[in-house]
């Protein structure tokens, strides 16, 4: 090979390895953005959660019942291995469960949690807690008493 060829393949060779390192580059300049963004929605969410603490502890202080507005909108519910089981919409007329989309349900607030009650039977109750987390308890179908043991509890997060 002649001393051209040699130098050609050379300058072939680093044109593809600084290639490569730029893309890398690229990889980890998209990757630090994730995380950054990431990072800004977990501190928001801390600081929704710190206010609804403080909410809650104020209204039991005043023996009141949350605002329905803690409860409206859209929620995904996982269990404790955070795999999804359902989502529901909590409307001020109602509520609706994706999975039981002709079966809607009524809502009332008693004290820091919302019970629904559904056209196919089923109950269940969302309960702030005063750690500002919402759990979902699914009762047994035709159980009337809120008090007995649920069925099974998730995890709710509202869906922006």
């Amino acid at each position: 090979m002649s001393k051209y060829v040699v130098a050609a393949m050379s300058l072939f060779g680093l044109v593809l390895l600084t290639g490569s390192a730029l893309a890398q580059v690229d990889d980890v300049a998209k990757l630090k953005k994730e995380l950054d963004l990431l990072t800004r929605e977990r501190d928001l969410l801390k600081k929704e959660n710190e206010l609804l603490k403080k909410e809650i502890s104020q209204l039991k202080a005043k023996g009141e019942a949350l605002p329905a507005s803690k409860f409206l909108g859209r929620w995904k519910f996982v269990n404790e291995k955070g795999v999804v089981s359902s989502y529901m919409t909590i409307t001020k007329t109602g509520a609706l469960r994706d999975h039981a989309p002709n079966f809607p349900g009524t809502w009332k607030i008693v004290g820091n949690e919302m019970r629904l009650t559904w056209k196919d039977g089923f109950q269940n109750i969302l309960r702030l807690g005063s750690d500002g987390k919402m759990t979902y308890y699914g009762m047994k179908k035709g159980d009337t008493d809120w008090q007995s043991s649920p069925n099974f509890i998730l995890h709710g997060q509202r869906i922006p």
